[in-house]
């Protein structure tokens, strides 16, 4: 079989020495011919989610897909997919494209940690087919349950191959053997209430058992074990399934049934009411916090767009309306109110839900963000905020006032992880009106933006009054030689008011000012310890050692010199912090004492 590499190879000695990369004919066949494979894929996988086995539809589509597949493995050996979170990738090119979540194939596969797919020649039908089966099986899990790499390990696939990496496979492999088809219970037949088993049946299981190890052999223990009698455990699990699904079949099988009428619905007035009762329904959802059905709901409505985007085009603009409808009717102060009473069962689930509703639905993330103090409910509202920031910023700031702190703070950190220009002015607003604890953050965050002008807002800072808040300024600030920041530090350290500082802002101060490494800032620190007298006041000598500290964080050529020189001229109690200070900077910076600087 050719992987990748061997098809690449291929293709280059059939266009001559020019690789296909740079825009071979032959290359772009093979990458058209993989999209081709890939939308028509996609559309399956939607069809089988969507109509009951066996329809036409599904039938069609499957027909459609294997065939393409199976001319380009009987071509090229293998097609090996690369998955990343949106898109299917072809020797390094994007052959398919689905940044929603919701309702995207790759993303479907990518979250469980697959990141490799790869169709194998010799593959047949029914094991194609058999393979879409199992997509559809778990894509009706709720998505904390459901598993793709798990359920593709368990049917061990001969001619379908993918990869996940360890930690994805060891924490998901299971033991459980499926039973044989003939075993599988009618769902229909659970609806009703009670299932009938008679000694005739239990003959007839018998008999076929049977026959089936006869047709295929096994050892003893291990047909024994496959039809041993049902354990206690077993009994009572079988009955909580049972009970399960007589509590909520509607739940299930109304909107299944309802997508089904859908796609077949060709009447606009018709398809119309349909959308307006699966609205009413989408909204009692909401009202439960049931935002997983609820998700999954949206993802099913997507896959009739795809559907109808070709064959019905009338139906995109209903039920465009019908998306509308959806986000008008939002139920925020409801929602607000239960939400704030009980947990929202899955928090992940409820803002993909308010990604849709849009910029409305912020002020309810903002207040349950504030009231809710789970750290997964706010480890989940971090994309949705991240998202919300790059569509509508100023909707977002607007909402983290005083009354927020918790919300503005995780807000100024989204806004602090890609720096620009544009962004500097609503940072400087936290400072200006929030609390000591949100101004900090928001300090923290300018700190990392390289334009000057914001380095120059930050040294505009060192003049407040709050001194924890300047020293988180000192702590953050970018100082350069000839820069603002620079020159305000070395007015602040020349002052006589200086000295009568904390030690600790004194400390910043200077620690910031040798971060220029200029020889005006060494000659400023030097200048400090030289104040120093035998008869000076413990201000004075608290100074002196916080500016030998700073040059030896500095650490340059100049504020070694300094350091040995006065090392030779001050009194003891600075020799030793001197000497103490050039032994640290051999074993850090790896200076010799013994040499002049």
């Amino acid at each position: 079989m050719m992987n990748q590499e061997a098809q690449r190879r291929s293709l280059e000695t059939k266009a001559g020495n020019s690789s296909p990369l740079e825009g071979s004919a032959a290359d772009k066949k093979l990458i058209e011919a993989v999209k081709d494979i890939c939308t028509v894929l996609v559309r399956a996988v939607s069809a089988t989610k969507i109509f009951p086995p066996g329809h036409d539809s599904i039938t069609q589509l499957r027909n459609g897909v294997f065939g393409r597949l199976r001319k380009f493995l009987d071509d090229h050996g293998e097609l090996e997919l690369d998955i990343k979170q949106g898109s299917f990738l072809y020797l390094d090119e994007t052959v398919y494209q689905e940044d929603n979540a919701l309702r995207s194939l790759p993303y479907f596969f990518h979250k469980d940690g697959m990141q490799k797919l790869t169709f194998m020649k010799g593959l047949t039908g029914e094991e194609f087919s058999d393979f879409l089966d199992v997509v559809r099986n778990v894509s009706f899990l709720p998505v904390e349950v459901g598993d793709i790499v798990d359920a593709l390990w368990q049917r061990d696939f001969e001619h379908i191959r993918y990869l996940s990496p360890d930690e994805f496979i060891e924490a998901k492999l299971s033991g459980n053997q499926d039973l044989p088809r003939e075993f599988d219970i009618k769902k229909e037949a659970l609806y009703e209430g009670a299932i009938e088993f008679t000694a005739e049946d239990a003959e007839d299981i018998f008999r076929r058992s049977m026959e089936l190890c006869r047709k295929d052999p096994m050892e003893s223990g291990e047909a024994g074990g496959l039809f041993a009698p049902l354990t206690e455990g077993d009994v009572q699990a079988l009955e909580d399934r049972l009970g399960a699904e007589r509590r909520e079949p509607v739940e299930k099988e109304f909107p299944e049934m309802m997508f089904e009428v859908l796609n077949l619905e060709d009447r606009p007035e018709d398809f119309a009411q349909i959308l307006a009762s699966l609205e009413k329904r989408l909204y009692h959802l909401t009202l439960k916090l049931d935002f997983t059905q609820a998700v999954r709901f949206l993802n099913r409505m997507g896959e009739v767009a795809g559907l109808s985007s070709t064959a019905a085009p009338w139906k995109i603009d209903e039920l465009e309306k019908f998306y509308g409808a959806v986000r008008a009717r939002f139920p925020l102060d409801k929602i607000r109110e239960k939400a704030t009473e009980q947990r929202v069962p899955n928090s992940r689930t409820f803002f993909e839900y308010l990604k849709f509703v849009g910029p409305e639905a912020l002020p309810l993330a903002a207040d349950l963000f504030e009231r809710v103090r789970e750290t997964e409910f706010r480890t989940d509202a971090q994309p949705y905020l991240e998202d919300m920031a790059r569509e509508v910023p100023q909707s977002l700031i607007d909402l983290a006032g005083p009354d927020r702190p918790e919300f503005a703070k995780t807000l100024i950190a989204v806004l602090g992880q890609k720096p620009d220009a544009a962004t500097i002015p609503n940072l400087l607003k936290f400072i200006a009106t929030g609390r000591k604890d949100v101004k900090i953050e928001a300090v923290r965050a300018l700190g990392k933006f390289p334009d000057a002008s914001a380095q120059e807002s930050m040294s505009a800072l060192l003049e407040d009054p709050d001194e924890e808040l300047r020293i988180e300024v000192l702590k953050a600030i970018t100082v350069t030689a000839g820069g603002e920041p620079a020159r305000r530090l070395i007015g602040i350290a020349s002052a006589k008011s200086f000295r009568r500082k904390t030690s600790w802002e004194k400390e910043a101060v200077l620690k910031a000012l040798a971060r220029s490494r200029t020889d005006e800032a060494c000659d400023v620190l030097l200048k400090l310890i030289k104040r120093w007298s035998l008869f000076g006041k413990a201000k004075v000598l608290e100074t002196s050692i916080c500016a030998i500290q700073a040059l030896a964080a500095m650490a340059t050529p100049a504020a070694v010199a300094a350091l040995k020189g006065q090392a030779r001229r001050r009194p003891n109690i600075l020799r030793m912090e001197i000497r103490a200070a050039l032994k640290q900077m051999v074993l850090v910076q790896g200076y010799d004492q013994r040499r002049p600087a």
